[in-house]
């Protein structure tokens, strides 16, 4: 989650109030009843893993390392 949230905030040019992970695990258990599946890629993740695409093509260091390399595990992306 730190990642994410850092690279939303570097995108978006935003800051997120100290203590978002928590917030977001927070919200995660409330939520726990609620199914959710990697085929949900194109409204859960993809532009997470799109900051990743522009920053590589770019020549930069992949902002979000860990999403990256837990959606080529799965086969999500290439």
């Amino acid at each position: 989650m730190s990642e994410l949230a850092s690279a939303a905030a570097i995108e978006k040019g935003i800051v997120f109030e100290e203590g978002v992970e928590e917030r977001l695990c927070a919200y995660a258990r409330a939520v726990s009843h609620f199914p959710t599946a990697v085929k949900e890629f194109k409204w859960r993740n993809e532009w997470f893993y799109s900051l990743s695409e522009k920053a590589i093509a770019q020549g930069k260091q992949d902002p979000c390392p860990l999403h990256t390399a837990w959606l080529k595990e799965l086969n999500i992306v290439q």
